[in-house]
């Protein structure tokens, strides 16, 4: 009877078990599509509902949703146990923290970082990752501000997101997008000036060149060296030599008038002080710290870690690489979309940032702060030889499509040199 009771009472678990883990995959994917449905929102019924339609049907929506059942199915099982066993006692405040770190907690707490992510990137990817973002206007009577633009959102390093968006769709409207990229070549009505590729390309260059600079100093391993004593300033000591009434011996028959001090030498002299009391304070704060950080145990805790400056600019490498993966490729596409010819005066400002980008990343291979150990080693690796690559396949790509013009592009004999090494293919 007690084993027909535990046979029935185990059945009655899994049922009810099963039907929470149906009943959860079910409302996510419900929530889901209605994502979809508002993200396809289109005045044209037939074509948004089509959209919707064919987006939750395609074989991508469903392999990452299968993923996401998976998690959610192991999830129920391992939250079923909590139902089946009886929890212990904890007796002490001790015991309950020892308790948060059973391995039924962790791998439920992975679990659920696990399907957090998943659900992020879900939503993410049946979206198609980029956010197109609109250029601004040419005409210079519009004065229709609404929206983000796409050199707004190249801008926004306060933002991450919307920068790393606004390079994406660069990049994407770069190899992708023929008819956007008309847009960017045209001219601004009345006036004749080529506002949209003028403003992109000040926002990429200047990008691109924040970033070399942020990368050559964090290179360049100075030490400052700390004065140990600080002279006591001349100004400190004038005016306070002592009266003798003989010079050498002899008397002096010269009547020495005393000088009166004025109310602005005395402002002048207290200023001196507080500025001499502030650099010796400062001066033996920094002797102190100098002292702290020479003990390897405080250094290693406190002190800066060596190349930590390096990778967490190369963070950002990213939106680097699609930053110059853009410009490299809208240079060789104006050859035969840029009727006006606006692109080609900017093409030495182009392969200079290019080749100064590459220069840099030559000085950091050779050096080796990439070969320290850090925590995001393999991030950071991977992420510096796709930089690599992409400064190479630029520079690549604009030597060759303009092999046949560049004796014409001024450039300096330097960055020319530099030029013939990717013509004969020495990089």
């Amino acid at each position: 009877m007690m084993r027909t009771t535990r046979k029935g009472c185990k059945e009655l678990l899994m049922q009810r078990m099963f039907l929470a883990i149906i009943s959860s995959i079910i409302v996510q994917f419900f929530l889901i599509s209605s994502l979809l449905l508002v993200m396809n929102l289109n005045t044209n019924y037939g074509s948004w509902f089509q959209n919707t339609w064919t987006t939750i049907t395609s074989l991508r929506m469903w392999s990452y949703f299968c993923i996401l059942a998976t998690i959610t199915f192991f999830q129920g099982i391992i939250c079923s146990k909590s139902f089946s066993n009886t929890p212990p006692y904890m007796k002490s405040r001790f015991a309950k923290f020892c308790g948060i770190f059973t391995s039924q907690n962790i791998l439920l707490c992975a679990l659920h970082i696990i399907s957090s992510g998943l659900l992020v990137w879900l939503h993410l990817s049946v979206n198609r990752e980029w956010v197109p973002f609109e250029f601004k206007q040419t005409n210079v009577f519009n004065n229709d501000d609404s929206g983000i633009t796409l050199p707004e959102a190249l801008s926004m390093d306060k933002i991450p997101i919307m920068q790393h968006l606004g390079y994406l769709d660069l990049v994407t409207m770069a190899q992708k997008e023929k008819s956007r990229r008309g847009i960017l070549f045209t001219l601004s009505q009345p006036g004749g000036h080529p506002y949209n590729w003028n403003c992109l390309l000040e926002k990429c260059t200047s990008f691109v060149k924040t970033f070399t600079d942020d990368l050559n100093q964090a290179c360049i391993r100075s030490q400052e060296q700390i004065q140990m004593s600080v002279p006591i300033p001349a100004a400190i000591t004038k005016g306070s030599t002592v009266r003798r009434e003989y010079v050498y011996h002899m008397r002096s028959l010269v009547k020495e008038e005393t000088a009166v001090p004025t109310q602005e030498d005395e402002i002048k002299k207290d200023v001196e002080n507080e500025l001499f009391i502030q650099k010796f304070i400062k001066t033996k704060w920094n002797d102190f710290l100098a002292y702290l950080f020479s003990k390897p145990l405080i250094f290693y805790i406190f002190g800066e870690i060596e190349g930590g400056k390096v990778c967490h600019i190369l963070f950002n490498g990213q939106s680097i690489i699609w930053a110059i993966d853009a410009i490299s490729s809208l240079a060789v596409l104006s050859l035969d979309e840029d009727s006006y010819g606006i692109v080609q005066k900017d093409l030495p400002l182009i392969i200079n940032t290019l080749l100064a980008l590459k220069q840099t990343l030559d000085k950091l291979h050779k050096s080796n702060i990439m070969t320290k150990k850090h925590g995001d080693e393999k991030f950071i690796k991977q992420i510096f030889q796709s930089l690599c690559a992409a400064t190479k396949r630029s520079l690549y790509r604009i030597a060759i499509n303009f092999e046949d013009y560049i004796e014409d592009v001024p450039l300096e004999p330097t960055a020319m040199e530099h030029l013939y090494n990717f013509l004969a293919y020495r990089e």
